[in-house]
């Protein structure tokens, strides 16, 4: 028999693939394309490309702390309501 939190978890846990998909993805593509473009127009091959991956892997590293940290939250949010709304076995 599936809890009533189970859902809360899965829908927490897609939400979390999906936010971080996007935040280690974006920068690294963009990084990418305008360290590419500006190389060739600077001829600067790849002073350019090395300097925009390595800012959008630091800024990739802060965005993925701060999200933990948020959803770490979130997660300890529904195991405490899972909890109070565990009958006793005691009884």
């Amino acid at each position: 028999m599936r809890k009533s939190t189970d859902g809360a978890y899965y829908r927490l846990a897609f939400k979390i693939c999906a936010d971080w998909t996007g935040a280690i993805a974006v920068p690294a593509i963009l990084g990418a394309l305008a360290g590419q473009w500006l190389d060739k127009r600077y001829g600067t091959e790849p002073k350019w490309l090395m300097v925009l991956l390595f800012i959008a892997f630091l800024s990739t590293g802060i965005t993925i702390t701060k999200k933990a940290r948020r959803y770490k939250a979130e997660f300890e949010t529904i195991a405490a309501s899972e909890q109070k709304n565990k009958p006793d076995a005691d009884l």
